[in-house]
């Protein structure tokens, strides 16, 4: 699920990721999380959704909230 993650990561960002993270995990569904560096600190964070299926979408952080706290 990281590396579908992060291969759609590069294809759509231009910066490098630095990291990547399955924040949950179930039988139908993984949401990752993939951090990179654009011009600020802490890193900006992107998520995805991919199915069983490998079928992946885009979420936004308002979509992860509940998995998710901002950055201090």
């Amino acid at each position: 699920m990281i590396n579908r993650a992060l291969a759609h990561f590069q294809l759509i960002y231009d910066p490098e990721p630095v990291a990547a993270h399955i924040l949950t995990l179930g039988a139908d569904r993984a949401i990752v999380r993939v951090m990179y560096y654009r011009d600020r600190r802490p890193p900006d964070r992107a998520w995805f959704e991919i199915s069983s299926d490998l079928t992946l979408r885009e979420l936004s952080f308002d979509d992860v909230h509940a998995l998710e706290s901002p950055w201090r």
